[in-house]
């Protein structure tokens, strides 16, 4: 008689246990490295927001635009102010509303600037990339 048969139609509590075990331990090194790449991506699209919106000032300040004029509050002309604060947020609130060209006779008549799709949360992640030095946004 061979009484150690027996029927195995499933897994034993150790062979699930040790398949367990791999997932955690796969776990605890991945998720570390997920959120890493993630902050990292966070912080590139940020800095590329902020890339738009210089080359958006840059392009049209030289064919005009004066958007210390058009930020919200009194800035001066040559203003200067560190990432972040509140004068260079005016300035990116009214390079996103956006300004069109509007002279007669003026071969740039009808061109319009802006990011209008620059989300609110993004346009303050970005203003931390940027600064103000003598009337210009400038990265930072």
């Amino acid at each position: 008689m061979n009484y150690s048969k027996r029927s195995e139609a499933g897994f034993s509590f150790l062979e699930v246990l040790l398949v367990f075990m791999v997932i955690v331990a796969m776990s605890a090194v991945a998720i570390p490295v997920f959120k890493k790449l993630s902050g990292e991506g966070r912080e590139n699209k940020d800095r590329s927001n902020a890339q738009q919106l210089v080359s958006t000032f840059t392009a049209s300040n030289a064919l005009g635009v004066d958007w210390i004029s058009l930020a919200d509050g009194d800035l001066p002309q040559n203003v200067t102010a560190e990432p972040g604060s509140e004068e260079c947020l005016a300035v990116i609130r009214a390079l996103v509303k956006g300004y069109t060209i509007e002279e007669q006779g003026n071969m740039y008549n009808g061109q319009a600037f802006g990011l209008k799709t620059l989300a609110v949360p993004d346009q303050i992640s970005a203003a931390n990339y940027v600064a103000l030095q003598g009337g210009n946004l400038v990265l930072h």
